[in-house]
């Protein structure tokens, strides 16, 4: 019997081991940028990692003389799946080649949440303009009348004037910021709440300019406050939540592909 069959039998379960290791790390990498990145740039980047992977490697290996040592620092020094994806991510989401010209001048990011809260803003300055200056007196009808209400509910409650401008002017400041903040974090994969904050300022401030060009009419002025103390950080917290939400549905992926493995979860510098 070979006096070295020993060290090799070992040495091939290690390698095998190691070929595991990286088959999952490259797998949990590609959850992470799968529904993100296209597929056809997910499989190049998929293999450049790998080869990245194989000629840090055995320039490793030479040097320690471990194969799982070597594989530790190779991974290590890559980082995480999770650290990697989004370095490659935020890499392709700026690349120029893939942006139209108003993108590269002004950020792919920029232009999204600005398509989003600037419709918005239009829209409910549009409205804003007609309860000014051609407001409506056609309520809503409800199957209750006042006087049925008021049988219920002390008289000194007010009625409010339920008119459809009534329910936009009100419903579109309350909803926009939770709803498209939510929508702008599902669209952007990189700093979302920052891209919301940038378009946001801008857009408070045209609307301080506007509210004192209205005045004495106030209303003008009553929405740029709303902006500023409730579109702003509510918009910005619902980028970021949706933002958290999408990573942690591809972590529980992620993970559970590692734990049908019977590779046991283990984190990477």
């Amino acid at each position: 019997m070979d006096e070295l069959e020993p060290f090799r039998a070992a040495q091939t379960l290690e390698l095998s081991s190691v070929d595991r290791e990286l088959d999952l790390y490259l797998e949990e990498l590609t959850i992470y940028l799968r529904g993100v990145v296209p597929e056809e740039d997910i499989s190049r980047i998929v293999e450049e990692t790998a080869e990245h992977y194989e000629s840090a490697y055995w320039d490793v290996h030479l040097e320690n003389g471990s194969i799982q040592d070597a594989h530790l620092l190779v991974t290590t020094a890559l980082g995480s799946p999770q650290y990697l994806a989004g370095r490659f991510i935020e890499a392709w989401y700026f690349k120029a080649s893939r942006l139209g010209p108003i993108e590269r001048v002004v950020g792919p990011d920029n232009v999204c949440a600005l398509a989003l809260f600037g419709v918005a803003d239009l829209f409910y300055w549009a409205l804003l303009q007609f309860r000014i200056f051609l407001p409506s007196y056609s309520a809503l009808h409800f199957a209750w009348s006042p006087a049925a209400i008021r049988h219920y509910f002390p008289e000194p409650l007010p009625f409010p004037d339920f008119s459809p401008q009534f329910l936009l002017l009100t419903g579109i400041p309350l909803l926009a910021p939770p709803i498209l903040g939510w929508i702008v974090g599902r669209q952007i994969p990189v700093k979302p709440a920052t891209a919301v904050y940038r378009v946001l300022m801008p857009l408070t401030i045209l609307s301080y300019t506007l509210g004192f060009l209205l005045l004495p009419i106030t209303d003008g002025l009553i929405f740029a406050f709303v902006q500023f103390f409730y579109w702003v950080p509510v918009s910005c917290a619902a980028a970021k939540l949706s933002q958290i939400v999408q990573l942690r549905k591809r972590q529980k992926h992620a993970d559970s592909v590692r734990m049908a493995s019977g590779s046991p979860l283990r984190g990477f510098a």
